[in-house]
């Protein structure tokens, strides 16, 4: 026999011993999945007995219910410790760059352009008491009673939408503290962050 015949045999019993296996296989696999399906069905049998018993539909709608009402309540409490608080205007100018303020006052003046609107807010308003001309210049001076406006601020306002806000009108100011050539002013992203208060 030449050689090319042994080869030819032994390539030929070669190929029989796989189909051979791989029928043992498909064989003994198919008896291992019958053994796995029923384990899974025993164990899925069980874990509804357990699930059926413990957690019904009713109370797991309970359950979510309280879960979703106690997240509204953090998410009620977590805002209010990130509102800014309250502050002076005489304080502002303490305050760092970037940081979030609230404060109210006076608006003392009012300047629309087509990008923005500025506003200046001060903490008191411009008021001056007329005297009778029978006083004398130094009651005159004693009982005049004009405020100096020591603390103001800036505001500029980015979207500068229906604007209600007049003269004189006392206000309640939530923004950003922002400075431009050695000049502080608060950042307001639009009119629904000044608020009138009387």
């Amino acid at each position: 026999m030449k050689i090319s015949d042994k080869l030819f045999l032994i390539k030929r019993d070669l190929k029989k011993k796989l189909r051979i296996s791989e029928r043992l296989e498909r064989v003994k696999s198919k008896g291992k999945q019958k053994d796995k399906s029923k384990f899974n069905l025993k164990s899925k049998l069980k874990f509804d007995e357990i699930s059926l018993n413990s957690l019904t539909k009713n109370s797991l709608l309970y359950f979510s219910l309280i879960i979703s009402i106690a997240g509204l309540v953090f998410l009620i409490i977590l805002s209010s410790f990130i509102s800014p608080k309250l502050v002076l205007i005489e304080n502002l100018k303490s305050m760092k760059d970037g940081s979030y303020v609230s404060f109210a006052g006076y608006i003392t003046s009012i300047k629309e352009t087509d990008a923005a609107l500025q506003l200046t807010v001060c903490d008191s308003p411009q008021t001056t008491e007329k005297t009778s001309s029978s006083k004398t210049t130094s009651q005159k001076q004693s009982s005049s009673n004009s405020v100096n406006l020591i603390n103001c601020v800036d505001i500029k306002v980015l979207t500068a939408g229906y604007n209600s806000l007049l003269i004189g009108d006392f206000v309640s100011v939530t923004g950003k503290i922002s400075s431009f050539n050695e000049k502080q002013y608060v950042l307001v992203s639009s009119t629904n962050d000044i608020k009138q208060l009387s």
